[in-house]
C-alpha cells in the first residue's frame, strides 16, 4: 500500500504540501490550539485534506484496475476539496498566530 501511495505522489508532486500541511496542522492544534480557545478549529481543514486525498488515493486505484477514463470530474473534486482543505487550514493558521501576537 505504502508504495502505491509513494506512486501517487510521484505523479501528483503538489499532494505534498498537503501532507506537510496535515502534519503542520497537526503539531499546531496539539501545542497552540488546544491550550488557547480559539473558535475556529484546524481539524476541519486537516479532516477535509484528508478525505480529499482519500478519495483520490480510491480513485485512481479504481482507474488503474478497471482501465476507466470517464473518472476525471470525479479526481478534479478530490484535489477541489484537497485545495480547499489544505487553504482553510493555513489560513486558519496564519489568523490564530497573528492573534496570538497581538495578545
Amino acid at each position: 500500500m505504502l508504495n502505491s501511495i509513494y506512486f501517487l505522489i510521484l505523479i501528483h508532486p503538489y499532494l505534498y504540501i498537503s501532507l506537510l500541511i496535515i502534519l503542520v496542522g497537526f503539531v499546531y492544534y496539539i501545542l497552540i490550539e488546544r491550550k488557547n480557545k480559539i473558535t475556529y478549529s484546524i481539524l476541519w481543514g486537516i479532516f477535509l485534506t484528508v478525505f480529499g486525498l482519500v478519495f483520490f488515493y480510491l480513485l485512481n486505484q479504481l482507474e488503474i484496475q478497471t482501465f476507466r477514463e470517464d473518472l476525471e470530474l470525479w479526481k478534479n473534486l478530490s484535489l477541489i476539496i484537497i485545495l480547499f482543505g489544505t487553504m482553510y487550514s493555513g489560513i486558519i493558521m496564519s489568523l490564530n498566530i497573528k492573534s496570538l501576537r497581538k495578545k
